[in-house]
């Protein structure tokens, strides 16, 4: 395996493509080990990473996310500001009157993580698994990759 192969003999470049072929399904199946196992995160409510959602913080110990009690009024706010106005740059500017900085720290929200949060099922203690796949033909995809909504571990911070 260490030698070098010659690519001018027919066995240098046999060998050359059984160890590009040997990698690339090591790459894939360490791919579909880490899927797996973010799934089954997910399904339990624990956080995968990445920046957490807006009015929760994450336990470092069990890595499951809990309400934030100090933004939880703030979220609701939020939410109503949406439910009256219909618009994500109402909800942008009543955040910057109120000056409520974005969960990165900015001080002016961008309307995608307004809407990105708006559309998140976890506030209303449910979890989307494999969204990329939502609305796909469902008859093409293995039942482990399908989408789905489960029951987060906590209770909504929002109503419907």
């Amino acid at each position: 395996i260490h030698d070098p192969a010659d690519r001018n003999t027919a066995s240098g470049r046999l060998l050359e493509s059984m160890l590009v072929t040997i990698k690339t399904f090591e790459n894939e199946q360490i791919g579909e080990k880490v899927r797996t196992k973010m799934r089954l995160r997910a399904e339990k409510g624990l956080w995968n990473g990445g920046l957490v959602p807006f009015g929760f913080t994450c336990d470092p110990k069990t890595q499951l996310l809990q309400p934030d009690e100090e933004k939880v009024q703030i979220l609701n706010q939020i939410f109503q500001v949406y439910v009256d106005t219909a618009s994500d740059f109402a909800v942008r500017d009543w955040l910057k009157a109120h000056q409520i900085p974005s969960p990165s720290g900015k001080s002016v929200w961008a309307p995608s993580t307004i809407h990105d949060m708006l559309t998140n099922r976890r506030y209303i203690a449910e979890i989307e698994l494999n969204k990329p796949n939502k609305g796909l033909d469902d008859t093409d995809i293995p039942e482990m990759e399908r989408y789905r909504v489960v029951q987060a571990p906590h209770e909504p911070l929002v109503s419907r």
